[in-house]
């Protein structure tokens, strides 16, 4: 655990003790959360875009502080992020802690660059800033756009499936194009517990289409 802890996570700078190391180990510190939660993305929902991009620009943001830290005689602090890291229970939060995150690393260094004296310093904090504002924020904005958009469609397509279930209007061939536009094996398999299409797996189209579904997970 950092001894500074505290102040790694409220990133307040005290004028009155060694300013630069505050201001290298604060900002490391940052970087070290940022590429962890984007780590602990891609290993839980694989190499997806833009974690998969931007996790190794977040290697290149702590290297170069690392090695300013080296510089200066500075200690970095302890990365133990990943384990503290709690992500989205979906991709669209995840898109969206993004956001969040690239907003918070770029007010951060707005908050730290008022007390930056030395040029070397001030440069790698303005990249770092600018490449979250230009590159990494739009990404992710367009990430949770996209996911949210797929998501409302999802649902979409769930309900009218579900409707048409109850209403009897489903037969095998309709089940089976409805699943496939849903996609995810898994929610499939998810759905299928539901009240809503337990009724509907009385019919003979029905359960055609998931003795299928659970047949084809077996030999997976």
């Amino acid at each position: 655990m950092n001894p500074d802890e505290e102040q790694l996570l409220s990133q307040q700078v005290d004028t009155s003790a060694d300013v630069v190391q505050q201001l290298l180990r604060i900002a490391c510190y940052d970087e070290y959360k940022a590429n962890a939660y984007y780590q602990k993305v891609i290993d839980t929902y694989g190499s997806v875009t833009p974690f998969s991009n931007i996790v190794q620009a977040e290697v290149r943001h702590y290297t170069a502080i690392e090695q300013l830290c080296k510089k200066y005689g500075v200690t970095p602090p302890i990365n133990d992020w990943y384990d503290k890291i709690q992500i989205g229970s979906s991709l669209t939060e995840c898109c969206q802690d993004g956001v969040d995150a690239e907003i918070a690393n770029i007010e951060m260094y707005d908050k730290l660059l008022p007390f930056v004296m030395q040029d070397d310093i001030r440069d790698v904090f303005y990249k770092e800033q600018a490449a979250s504002y230009n590159q990494h924020l739009p990404a992710f904005e367009r990430c949770a756009q996209n996911n949210q958009a797929n998501d409302n469609q999802q649902h979409h397509d769930i309900y009218n499936m579900v409707q048409g279930l109850m209403k009897g209007e489903m037969d095998s061939t309709k089940i089976t194009q409805a699943l496939t536009s849903i996609g995810s094996r898994d929610m499939m398999l998810g759905m299928a517990a539901g009240a809503a299409l337990a009724m509907a797996l009385s019919s003979d189209a029905s359960k055609d289409v998931f003795d299928k579904i659970f047949n084809d997970k077996d030999k997976s």
